[in-house]
């Protein structure tokens, strides 16, 4: 269930928040799931404009209808198998976004009758409900395209990540967990062991003796999620200092490697931090196909890039002079 602005309020029963254990989890595919709701879906949560305007550029045709059940009015329960609960241990976000992939369409299909008691889904939700497979496949699509994008600075938030697991571990080890808890999301209040935000579709939901799984996000200031998965609560939320992040990102567009090689091709650069092929590149850089192969070019001209076949494509690959490049000017 992903939390939103609303009058009423869901209920996350924690039970004795002194005793309660708690864990760190990571959550890498929350965090874009909550930047595609943000930015291509129009559910503000305060992520950065830069932040928007790439995950908009990289956006795969039908992306605002495939997020459409998601954000459509100001409903905010979702069917647990759409959300990416975070994981216990570090995970491949493509093994995550195989694992959605292979969602069951009688379960989508199940839990959306569960949600609204048994009778016909709302407006929103009948192309999910028609066609529960292809909806299923352009929804994972619009989550992998986020992440392809959001990758890169999820790698540089590493330090931000780190000082909350700390922070967190802190807590706990002090017995501490009350006031950590209560800080986590802006909207929140924590009382009586349960954990009140405000919610357009509130619902109830039990962890006591349970695990209480806490992941920070790197995302915008109100965004945050919650759910039960198997036998553990979870509670997804903007990491504390993260809006330096934020701060960094904005100053990349005028920094060092964008002086020296131009916005767009210091643009294409930073996407390279995996092969992509020509027409990736044109997406992500919101360029088009002809003027996209003209930077390209020049880049390799400059050994700042090269060419690879792979089967029947051709990869583009940043070079170790790029990569030397880009360190310099960071």
């Amino acid at each position: 269930m992903l939390t939103a602005q609303a009058i009423n309020v869901t209920r996350f029963d924690l039970g004795d928040v002194g005793g309660l254990r708690v864990r760190l989890g990571y959550a890498p595919l929350t965090t874009a799931l909550s930047l595609a709701l943000d930015a291509i879906g129009g559910r503000r949560r305060g992520a950065p404009e830069s932040w928007r305007s790439a995950l908009r550029l990289a956006a795969p045709p039908g992306s605002q209808h495939a997020l459409a059940p998601l954000t459509s009015g100001q409903h905010s329960v979702l069917p647990s198998c759409l959300l990416p609960a975070p994981t216990h241990a570090p995970e491949p976000v493509p093994v995550q976004l195989e694992r959605l992939r292979a969602t069951d369409p009688a379960l989508l299909l199940a839990q959306l009758e569960e949600i609204f008691d048994g009778g016909t889904p709302p407006v929103r939700w009948r192309s999910a409900a028609l066609n529960p497979r292809r909806w299923l496949d352009s929804y994972v699509g619009v989550l992998a395209v986020s992440w392809r994008v959001f990758a890169p600075l999820w790698r540089r938030g590493e330090a931000v990540m780190r000082r909350e697991a700390e922070r967190v571990g802190l807590a706990v080890v002090h017995g501490a967990v009350e006031p950590l808890l209560s800080t986590l999301l802006p909207s929140a209040r924590l009382r009586d062991g349960v954990l009140e935000l405000p919610d357009p579709e509130p619902t109830s939901l039990h962890v006591p003796g349970r695990e209480l799984v806490l992941a920070p996000m790197l995302s915008g200031h109100r965004a945050g999620a919650l759910g039960v998965e198997g036998d553990a609560g979870w509670l997804a939320y903007p990491a504390r200092g993260v809006g330096q992040l934020f701060d960094a990102s904005s100053a990349n567009t005028t920094d060092g490697l964008s002086a020296v090689v131009g916005p767009v091709r210091a643009t294409l650069l930073r996407a390279l931090d995996r092969p992509l092929t020509m027409g990736e590149l044109a997406t992500i850089g919101g360029c088009g196909p002809s003027t996209t192969t003209y930077h390209c070019e020049r880049l390799e001209d400059a050994a700042l890039i090269h060419r690879e076949r792979v089967g029947r494509s051709v990869r583009i690959n940043r070079t170790e002079r790029a990569d030397a490049l880009m360190d310099l000017l960071a």
